[in-house]
């Protein structure tokens, strides 16, 4: 009896000793709290949120989600041409895919991973990007906030109405760039206007088949939301249409960027800062002038079809057909009427030219009635505006208060060395980052500056940009 208590005994302390031994090796980091390892794993990059999940499986399960959050694929998603949905459409067969089409490298498909997407970029994959793929995203990811398109020419009004039809996602979908999709219309945006009530930044720029009516109905669903808009490069952006956004937006609206548009002019500027005094971000720079050789090019291929339409309405003259502007011009002769303006008439016209030149032509008062209503601007990019002034200068370094970057590529035709004294005060004065045709005005911290505007502008002319501090202090 006292032989069995004494192995029962020994076994006892051995299992004793043996527990904690293991809760001796068990590892420090085991014993953080799972809102710390959170903390600790939101600051940390993709390559060491991928090590971390690798290290057990309770690290695993945090990793994933932050990991996952906004991904970035450089392979296609899903291997689908257009040419096979057409196909299938047009033989009333129902398009679909088997698993083998899905990328292995980018398992969305799996509800661990999928469910983890909040925003997604696909602008380095643009030219695999299909309707399928967004339909394809659409089921996977539930929880899509933000979706970039930028440069997916594939994608046309159906991959929309994907996105619409989903109702987590069109609900809480907040940012969308469509960015040169130029096979998207106003109907595809017509599909987000019943749906997508949620959008606070919309990118539509060089998207040519976009209306204005499309613009304004979506912007109109989205008007209590919307914060960020960039309308670049629409050839049927107008005054009207930019009339219109500024009465929907209102003091809501903190970023627009209408550049290389026909809405930049003076009556539509100077009603779009009275209505919109909190904008922060303002880009309306204009096309670059063409080199004279080109100008030089389309004068003489105009002349050579006015001289060729010119001889075809001579040959039809000859054949006896009937020449309005003769029979015009016989019948002044014939009552003795000159077609030479009075010289009332003649002040008259160019009074009239006169006030519509001021009306539409930007000039140092549209300058000046951005700055001084606009107390809240810290971007602003007026490229290519080339009458511009000292005065402007003076008027800029004085009244902007909290303008932290300042485009000016291709507007020093009119700009002294005084001008140059004035943008160099306020860089010294503000730590702004000033940008001419052939010279940077920049403080140490100039380089953010500078990428975020070469997002913001995307056709602008990329000229040669270099600090030239000391240059430009031996000129003033």
């Amino acid at each position: 009896m006292s032989l069995r208590y004494r192995r029962k005994k020994n076994h006892y302390l051995q299992q004793q000793q043996q527990h904690k031994q293991r809760h001796a090796k068990k590892p420090v980091f085991d014993k953080i709290p799972n809102e710390i390892l959170l903390i600790m794993f939101e600051s940390m990059n993709a390559a060491d949120l991928f090590h971390c999940s690798t290290v057990s499986r309770r690290w695993n399960g945090l990793a994933i989600p932050v990991l996952w959050r906004s991904p970035v694929p450089i392979k296609p998603i899903l291997s689908c041409l257009p040419s096979f949905a057409a196909m299938d459409k047009k033989h009333r067969i129902k398009h679909s895919h088997q698993k083998s089409h899905l990328s292995p490298g980018f398992p969305i498909h799996i509800s661990r991973y999928g469910h983890a997407v909040k925003s997604l970029d696909l602008s380095q994959i643009a030219t695999h990007v299909t309707d399928c793929t967004i339909r394809h995203i659409v089921r996977s990811c539930p929880k899509l906030t933000s979706l970039n398109l930028s440069h997916c020419r594939l994608v046309t009004n159906d991959a929309l109405y994907y996105l619409s039809r989903a109702p987590h996602i069109a609900s809480q979908l907040q940012v969308l760039s469509l960015q040169n999709c130029r096979q998207i219309t106003d109907a595809g945006l017509s599909h987000l206007e019943g749906h997508c009530h949620a959008l606070q930044t919309l990118h539509l720029g060089a998207c040519p088949r976009i209306t204005s009516n499309g613009i304004i109905g979506l912007v109109t669903a989205s008007a209590p939301t919307i914060r960020r808009l960039r309308l670049s490069d629409c050839s049927h952006m107008t005054g009207s249409t930019l009339h219109a956004i500024a009465l929907l937006c209102g003091p809501r609206l903190e970023w627009l960027d209408i550049a290389r548009t026909k809405a930049i002019k003076h009556t539509d500027l100077v009603d779009l800062v009275h209505n919109c005094p909190n904008l922060t971000r303002l880009n309306v720079s204009m096309k670059k002038p063409k080199p004279l050789s080109e100008l030089r090019d389309q004068l003489r291929t105009r002349e050579r079809l006015f001289h060729s339409h010119q001889n075809e309405r001579g040959q039809r003259h000859m054949d006896g057909a009937v020449n309005p502007l003769h029979e015009l011009i016989d019948l002044l002769n014939q009552f003795g009427i000159q077609a030479d303006l009075t010289e009332n008439s003649a002040q008259h016209r160019q009074l009239i030219l006169d006030q519509q030149r001021v009306r539409d032509l930007v000039c140092s008062s549209t300058v000046e009635s951005i700055i001084l209503n606009l107390k809240k601007l810290e971007h602003l990019n007026l490229s290519h505006w080339n009458n511009l002034s000292d005065r402007t200068m003076h008027m800029i370094s004085v009244h902007a208060q909290r303008l932290n970057y300042l485009n000016l590529t291709g507007c020093d035709n009119n700009i002294t060395k005084r001008g140059l004294k004035h943008l160099w005060d306020l860089c010294e004065r503000k730590s702004a980052c000033i940008t001419l045709t052939d010279v940077m005005i920049s403080p140490a911290n100039s380089s953010s500056y500078e990428s975020d505007s070469s997002s913001c502008s995307s056709d602008d002319s990329r000229a040669k940009m270099k600090p030239l501090k000391k240059e430009l202090s031996r000129s003033i």
